[in-house]
């Protein structure tokens, strides 16, 4: 999507939206949209940081990171 659509530089979003949009997306393994039904750990490193997102129902567990993996 990036390449389609020339999106080359960084985009900049707010930390509350960001994190708003993690806490409300369903388990990509069972689908659930409770976010309630969902544990979550963030870990801070200077201005990196890293959002782990545990299913409750299906135990799936998610990374998020404002890094990008080669970092």
């Amino acid at each position: 999507m990036v390449q389609k659509g020339k999106l080359g530089s960084t985009i900049l979003v707010n930390t509350d939206v960001y994190l708003d949009l993690i806490l409300k997306r369903s388990c990509s393994q069972c689908e659930n949209h409770n976010g309630g039904n969902a544990k979550y750990k963030i870990k801070a490193t200077g201005l990196s940081h890293t959002i782990t997102v545990t299913c409750s129902i299906c135990k799936y567990e998610e990374k998020f990171s404002n890094e990008s993996e080669e970092m």
